[in-house]
């Protein structure tokens, strides 16, 4: 994905990570989190936080592109989505949890 061949679709490895740590100094409300593009998406991370990231996405921007089984553009696509998370996305959430550690 990472390929200059790939130049033209245009990928660019940006994301951050939202978390609630305290409220008042009390404790934050659980999170169910959610994933975003700029935009809220219809997809629950798993996680207690929000991540949000340059996705490549559906047309009609309700899914993420992911699987496997794609080939072409379409597995360029979920393949670049993968790197984001691994390489973008992984290490900020770990250094928010060291952060975390060092506020809380």
């Amino acid at each position: 994905a990472c390929d200059p061949t790939h130049r033209d679709m245009k990928f660019l490895p940006w994301g951050g990570i939202a978390a609630h740590l305290s409220r008042n100094g009390s404790e934050a409300p659980p999170l169910k989190g959610n994933a975003f593009c700029f935009l809220p998406l219809p997809a629950e991370t798993g996680l207690p936080v929000h991540i949000n990231g340059q996705f490549e996405l559906s047309a009609n921007r309700r899914d993420i592109w992911y699987g496997e089984d794609m080939t072409g553009d379409g597995h360029i696509r979920s393949l670049w989505n993968r790197l984001l998370l691994a390489d973008v996305i992984a290490p900020l959430y770990a250094q928010m949890l060291l952060s975390a550690g060092r506020i809380l």
